[in-house]
């Protein structure tokens, strides 16, 4: 299905002239196209569409609306680029004196599994485990908390809520 002429400016992050531009028009030819004055020729929204479809998963967008479109939290966001499992990037605008962080939607999408992971506590109330299942889950949890009593780092907050499974099968245990 063909993308409207109208939306694909915003879905590249240009304004109208510069997208004119970008597809080797007038700004008044797509002004006439634009306000529907003039049928837009076939090959001009092809070439606009493949624009817009490739330059958006590159494009930088603010956490906000990055967090919209993949349905999270703003603070989800914000909280995995201050521990560095979303890789952002800072520009040189400002908000309150702090740098605001944009990422774009191919990096936020590769962050998704990540979220998306159920914890402990969500597999128990779905059900009572397999006895093997649950051994091996308590394995897993056993050796991380005697590696990370090695380190001498004591969580302090165990429970089934801060513990996530993995897509393989690993347990991994919430930072305190």
């Amino acid at each position: 299905m063909m993308m409207p002429l109208r939306s694909c400016p915003l879905a590249v992050g240009l304004s109208k002239p510069e997208f004119a531009a970008r597809l080797g028009v007038s700004a008044e030819t797509y002004r006439t196209w634009d306000s529907g004055r003039h049928q837009t020729p076939a090959s001009t929204l092809e070439k606009a569409e493949q624009s817009s479809q490739a330059a958006a998963g590159n494009q930088l967008l603010a956490l906000s609306r990055l967090a919209g479109l993949l349905g999270l939290l703003v603070r989800t966001l914000r909280l995995a680029t201050r521990n560095g499992r979303l890789e952002a990037f800072y520009g040189n605008r400002t908000l309150f004196g702090h740098p605001i962080p944009r990422a774009t939607l191919a990096v936020g999408s590769a962050f998704m599994p990540s979220v998306n992971r159920p914890n402990i506590a969500t597999i128990i109330a779905w059900g009572p485990l397999v006895l093997a299942e649950a051994a091996r889950i308590a394995l897993q949890i056993d050796h991380g908390i005697s590696s990370a009593h090695a380190r001498a780092i004591v969580h302090r907050d165990l429970k089934p809520a801060n513990l996530r499974l993995a897509l393989d099968g690993r347990v991994s245990l919430r930072p305190r």
